[in-house]
């Protein structure tokens, strides 16, 4: 079974291109459920799992300096989900990342 997100997410088990890396899937069989998918995906963002990283580098920031991997994850989460409002420390540092990257 191939689960595909199509909202970015800066997360340890899921690629930048939307693959998810959860053991459910890799498990998989005819009679697993919708819902224990579901399930497994809403187990694996609430307890991401570092050492079995597809992004490496959401996986290294976790394991370095959990505070800017929070930060981070709450960037990606204005940028392209958008609906959360940015304390203003976090706009900061958006409008760093878009003043270097302004293709975004």
């Amino acid at each position: 079974m191939i689960v595909k997100l199509q909202t970015p997410i800066f997360h340890p088990n899921i690629a930048y291109e939307g693959d998810v890396c959860v053991d459910i899937l890799s498990e998989w069989a005819p009679a697993t459920t919708l819902l224990e998918v579901a399930e497994g995906l809403q187990a694996l963002m609430r307890t991401p799992n570092a050492s079995s990283p597809l992004n490496v580098d959401a996986s290294t920031l976790m394991e370095q300096d959990s505070q800017l991997y929070l930060d981070t994850v709450l960037m990606w989460t204005a940028v392209h989900a958008g609906g959360i409002e940015r304390p203003q420390y976090l706009q900061n540092k958006l409008q760093t990342v878009l003043d270097i990257i302004p293709q975004w």
